[in-house]
């Protein structure tokens, strides 16, 4: 979610890059002979419709009559490029969120882009070559609604996903789908066809208790989907507890956990990839709490736990859901 300008994955593609170099089984090939990255963003999709939008009436008075018309001029304002709006976190985050949740267009769109951008990559794969996909936060709803469309739909030359190749790995950081779940299709219905067996061969989900958006509902199954892919280790839940910056629900506070990391690479590759000595050494370096003084990490958790409790009295509701967020917004701009 949020406006992501050119580059936005480098730190994310830096650290996989820095962990492979330094804990894999590289065999003397670089990153690049073994993993390509692939930045999907599809926040241009929001801005696109909107600006469509300024001309077509119904959309924007089913949002007006939801969220207020005052809301709705400042919305089209931010979709025009309004310097005011662009940095403000409401526009830029939240709204992404109320437009794929509640608009059935915002969603098809977005899926297509997405799915065009994924086919784009791995028409050309070898048959040795597999692919994965990373999700985070809002991502991780856009993950589950694209590959369920594309396992279960036709594509646009016919045939569909199951028909060409799963990717191997779904990996799901902050977790969000149970509350922006369709009533139609929720996550962890037997309808979903987005689980081990059905579009990936592996899935593993990262959730943090504090984490004040997966807070409110959880994706924390139990022998999911079934108990003999679970105890053959085709789904992994992680719960991760540092905090090593007021930011925990940031895409790389996830991803830099030795239980994220490790498991990420191992499951692209194989078990012995990142090797038990090697997975020590990166946890002897990795500092849980980062910098903070005890202080300052009793301070956060405090302010996480109470961020996180507002919702929890309406955790099925939109409205929680952004409370949350308003909330957690300025906890992080005060620092």
């Amino acid at each position: 979610m949020g406006h992501h300008i050119d580059g936005w994955h480098r730190q994310v593609e830096d650290f996989l890059h820095h962990f492979y170099s330094t804990y894999a089984r590289t065999g003397g090939r670089p990153f690049a002979k073994r993993f390509k990255v692939v930045p999907v963003e599809y926040d241009t999709i929001f801005r696109e419709i909107l600006a469509t939008w300024n001309t077509n009436g119904r959309e924007l008075l089913a949002l007006g009559n939801k969220f207020g018309t005052d809301k709705v001029d400042q919305l089209l304002g931010w979709s025009q490029g309004a310097p005011e709006v662009d940095d403000n976190f409401f526009w830029t985050h939240a709204f992404d969120v109320i437009f794929y949740r509640f608009f059935a267009t915002v969603r098809e769109a977005v899926k297509v882009h997405v799915a065009n951008t994924i086919f784009k990559e791995i028409s050309n794969l070898a048959s040795s070559e597999s692919w994965s996909i990373i999700g985070h936060s809002l991502g991780t709803m856009v993950v589950h609604d694209t590959m369920h469309a594309w396992y279960t739909q036709p594509l646009g030359k016919g045939g569909k996903l199951g028909n060409h190749m799963r990717p191997r790995l779904l990996m799901m950081l902050a977790n969000v789908g149970r509350i922006l779940q369709q009533k139609d299709l929720k996550v962890l219905s037997p309808q979903s066809t987005v689980k081990p067996g059905g579009v990936c061969s592996y899935f593993v989900n990262a959730l943090h208790p504090l984490d004040p958006f997966t807070a409110l509902k959880p994706f924390n199954p139990v022998r999911w989907p079934d108990r003999q892919r679970y105890e053959n280790g085709e789904f992994r839940l992680i719960e991760v507890k540092h905090i090593q910056e007021v930011n925990i629900h940031d895409f790389l506070h996830y991803l830099r956990h030795p239980d994220v990391i490790t498991s990420l690479f191992r499951t692209l590759r194989y078990a012995t990839f990142i090797t038990q000595e090697k997975e020590a050494q990166y946890r002897q370096t990795f500092k849980p709490f980062g910098d903070l003084s005890d202080p300052k990490l009793i301070d956060i958790r405090k302010k996480l736990e109470d961020i996180g409790m507002l919702g929890q009295q309406e955790a099925d509701t939109l409205d929680a859901l952004l409370l949350v967020w308003e909330r957690f917004q300025h906890f992080i701009q005060q620092g």
